[in-house]
């Protein structure tokens, strides 16, 4: 009897958080498509399993497997008189790693703004929160670049193939 009831509590459990999870996905989609339309921008929720081989040049868009972007805004800005597309969205990518006896999969989640300059190529910059690896590899000599502001750099993590454009 007692299995039984812990298995019950377990699959209503699983169920609950399966239908919390749906919840918040519907919540975040209908946020993105409201601010969508404040900004007169376009957005789209669906699976976009191309926006890795578009953005290859940008590291993050590379990592893992089961790569794609959805809750996808596209528009433009006006900054200093001039106008830039962007494109903003969800990312999620998946690294599954093997111990020999098993293998375990990890989702990664992540929310990106991608700013169209509209001259040539320029250098790719990277900017995002600095996480407790990132911490790590400085010390072991794999740093990030630093700004004048001690703050916004240890809160930063900043890459870029020319720090002069990443400072500028």
């Amino acid at each position: 009897m007692v299995p039984l009831i812990v298995g019950t509590l377990a699959i209503a459990g699983i169920a609950l958080a399966i239908y919390l999870a749906h919840l918040a996905a519907k919540k975040r989609r209908e946020a993105m498509a409201a601010l969508a339309r404040e900004l007169g921008w376009r957005f789209d929720p669906s699976s976009d399993r191309g926006h890795d081989d578009e953005y290859a040049h940008f590291e993050i868009f590379r990592k893992g497997h089961s790569r794609v972007a959805y809750n996808t805004l596209y528009g433009s800005t006006e900054i200093a008189g001039r106008t830039y597309a962007v494109k903003m969205g969800d990312f999620n990518y998946k690294i599954t790693t093997h111990t020999g006896k098993s293998s375990h999969t990890t989702t990664y989640r992540l929310s990106y703004l991608i700013l169209h300059l509209p001259f040539g190529r320029t250098p790719d910059l990277l900017i995002r929160r600095e996480g407790m690896f990132d911490k790590l590899a400085g010390v072991l000599g794999f740093d990030d670049i630093d700004f004048e502001s001690e703050e916004f750099s240890r809160r930063f993590y900043i890459k870029s193939s020319d720090k002069k454009f990443a400072y500028d």
